[in-house]
């Protein structure tokens, strides 16, 4: 039979035998856990349990850092140690039937009455820390928690989504004046150009009309030139036959007088 003292010396032999002696106690250990299965569990049961209590470790983290509303991590540690807690407990079961087992066969097994207390105590603390772990994982305060980080996450995604579409809203009114104000300077600019352009077509015509009474007083201003150069010519004519007329008459005056 194996006892808490002969365990230990064969995990001694494993640390620290060669190939042959690990051999050796591997077979003695599958010798011993024919007759006494506790320890073969045990060993499962320690390693789960410390597996289990890593997750838990890393799970009060993610608890207390307070980010586990939208944290896959959080979710996943969660659910992979309640998987590791019921498969413990179920491995618990059946090491506190081998507990049963060999208490009714003390001889068999050569178990003293310490030893069933420290098997009964491994059993019963054990289950004890996984309870805790499970109270702790299963606690309607984590869901709480979650469901109410949650909720602010939605409130405040709300809250910044109503903010976005009361900018957006805004950008786009901004942008509605700018348009129109565009729209309507380029009308108003439209209807200047328009004007300008009848202004110009006015100025046209009239600087047309303009020219053409130019050019009509010029041939009246070089007709009544001609007509004066003519009128002076013949008034000309006409002094010179006068003067010439006055000669005569001036020479028959003083010939009579004569």
């Amino acid at each position: 039979a194996i006892t808490a003292g002969g365990s230990c010396c064969l995990v001694s032999e494993v640390l620290y035998s060669g190939f042959f002696g690990r051999f050796s106690v591997v077979l003695r250990m599958a010798q011993s856990a024919i007759q006494d299965p506790f320890y073969v569990v045990k060993e499962e049961v320690l390693s789960s349990f410390n597996s289990a209590k890593q997750l838990y470790m890393r799970w009060k983290d993610l608890y207390d850092s307070g980010n586990i509303h939208d944290n896959h991590e959080f979710d996943w540690t969660q659910g992979e140690l309640v998987n590791q807690i019921r498969n413990i407990e179920w491995d618990l079961e059946d090491l506190e039937e081998s507990v049963q087992i060999a208490e009714t066969n003390r001889a068999r097994y050569r178990l003293d009455a310490q030893e069933l207390q420290s098997r009964r105590y491994f059993v019963t603390s054990t289950r004890q820390s996984i309870q805790d772990m499970r109270r702790a994982v299963m606690d309607p305060a984590v869901k709480q928690k979650k469901e109410m980080l949650q909720r602010d996450a939605l409130l405040a995604s709300t809250a910044t989504m109503q903010e976005k579409d009361k900018y957006e809203k805004a950008r786009r009114a901004v942008e509605e004046d700018n348009e129109r104000f565009v729209e309507n300077s380029q009308a108003q600019q439209q209807v200047l150009i328009q004007q300008q352009d009848a202004d110009l077509t006015q100025l046209e015509e009239t600087l047309g009309r303009l020219g053409e009474i130019g050019i009509a007083i010029k041939d009246e201003a070089e007709l009544h030139n001609q007509l004066l150069t003519e009128t002076n010519d013949e008034a000309d004519k006409v002094q010179g036959r006068l003067d010439s007329a006055m000669k005569e008459i001036k020479k028959t005056i003083e010939s009579a007088k004569s």
